[in-house]
C-alpha cells in the first residue's frame, strides 16, 4: 500500500518506507493479536430465599457487573438478568446470564413425638412434589421408628432443597420416691406419700390403694405405681423401723484381776451415748475400779444404766513338778 495509514486484523511485522524524492526513511512494527477472554456464565435457577454464585474469573481479567461489583464471582437471589464485561489485555467480553427463583417446596412433616419404651410411631412428610429421603437413607414418604433420637428428612424439588427433622422422645416414667428410710418412737407413726404426676393406680405391699399412707408398725413399705401412659410399673421403697432403747446397756458388776481391762460396748445403735465423764465413744475402756454409768437418747428419750468394777491383787498359784530327773 502507498497510503499513509493502513488498517491491518493479522499478526505480523508490518514496514514503511517514507521518501520526499531525494531521501528515505524505513520503520517496522510487529502487530501481535490477543484473543478475547472467555465468559460463558450459564443460566441459573434458584430456590425461594436461596442464593447462587456467577462465576467469571479469568486469569488477569477485570471486572464490571451490572449491579455495579467489580469482583470476579457475585452472588443473587434476586430474578433477572445479570451482565459482566470482563477486559484482558484491552479485549473485553460480555456475558449475559439469568436468574430465575421458584418456589420452595411446601413440606408439611409430622410434629415432636413422644413414645413408650418399646413402642413404634409413623413420621410423615408431605413434600410438595419433591423427592424424600430421610436421615434412616428410605426415600418414603412415611417412616416407622421405634428409638428415640432426631431424625432428618431432606425434599428435593428440581433446584430445590429443603431439610427438616423429627425428634423423637421417651415418655418420662413417673416419678416415685417415698424418701429415706424413717424411724419413730414407740406408739408415734409416720405418714408417707406416694403422689406423682401420670400414675394410674397405687398398690402397697400389704393391698391397700391409696397413694398416702399412715405408717404404725415396723417393716418394709413398697409402693408399685401403674403409670398411666405407657404399660409399665415404677415402685420405691422405705424401710420403718421403731425408736426403742434396750434397757439393759452393761454387764454385771464384775472383778477383774490387776492390770487387765474391760471394754464396755452397750448397744448403741444409731442412737446416742453418753458416759459419767462425758465422754460419748460407742466403747469405753475400764482400767481403775469405780462405778461407770453410760446414757444411751434419742428423740424418743433415754436410758442409763451403771456397772461396779472392782480390781484386785490375784495370787500366782506355785508349780509343783510332776517327774524329777537325776541331778535334779
Amino acid at each position: 500500500a502507498t497510503t499513509q495509514t493502513i488498517t491491518v486484523n493479522a499478526a505480523g511485522t508490518y514496514y514503511a518506507t517514507v521518501s520526499n524524492g531525494i531521501c528515505s526513511t524505513s520503520d517496522s512494527i510487529k502487530v501481535s493479536v490477543n484473543n478475547p477472554p472467555v465468559v460463558n456464565i450459564p443460566d441459573a435457577v434458584l430456590c425461594d430465599g436461596q442464593t447462587v454464585k456467577l462465576n467469571a474469573y479469568v486469569q488477569g481479567g477485570t471486572y464490571s457487573w451490572s449491579t455495579g461489583e467489580t469482583t470476579a464471582a457475585i452472588e443473587v437471589n434476586m430474578p433477572g438478568t445479570y451482565s459482566v464485561d470482563v477486559s484482558l489485555k484491552g479485549c473485553t467480553t460480555h456475558d449475559d446470564i439469568d436468574v430465575t427463583v421458584v418456589p420452595a417446596p411446601q413440606i408439611t412433616l409430622t410434629d415432636d413425638v413422644a413414645i413408650c419404651p418399646g413402642a413404634t410411631t409413623m413420621l410423615t412428610v408431605d413434600p410438595d412434589g419433591g423427592t424424600v429421603r430421610w436421615s434412616t437413607n428410605e426415600a418414603t414418604y412415611s417412616i416407622v421408628v421405634s428409638k428415640e433420637g432426631t431424625y432428618g428428612v431432606t425434599v428435593t424439588r428440581g433446584s430445590c432443597v429443603i431439610k427438616d427433622s423429627v425428634v423423637v422422645s421417651l415418655v418420662p416414667a413417673p416419678v416415685v420416691d417415698l424418701g429415706p428410710d424413717r424411724e419413730f418412737c414407740i406408739g408415734g407413726r409416720v405418714t408417707v406419700d406416694a403422689t406423682t404426676a401420670n400414675a394410674a393406680s397405687y398398690m402397697w405391699n400389704d393391698g391397700t390403694t391409696n397413694p398416702v399412707k399412715e405408717i404404725t408398725a415396723a417393716g418394709t413399705y413398697i409402693v408399685s405405681v401403674m403409670d398411666a401412659n405407657c404399660s409399665r410399673v415404677v415402685m420405691d421403697s422405705m424401710k420403718v423401723t421403731v425408736g426403742g432403747i434396750p434397757s439393759t446397756l452393761l454387764p454385771e458388776d464384775t472383778t477383774l484381776c490387776i492390770g487387765r481391762t474391760l471394754t464396755l460396748q452397750p448397744p448403741v445403735g444409731d442412737n446416742s451415748v453418753r458416759w459419767q465423764d462425758g465422754s460419748n465413744d460407742d466403747t469405753y475402756v475400764v482400767t481403775t475400779s469405780g462405778i461407770y454409768t453410760v446414757t444411751v437418747y434419742n428423740e424418743c428419750g433415754s436410758v442409763s444404766d451403771d456397772i461396779t468394777v472392782m480390781f484386785k491383787e490375784c495370787e500366782v498359784k506355785p508349780i509343783f513338778p510332776n517327774a524329777f530327773t537325776p541331778n535334779g
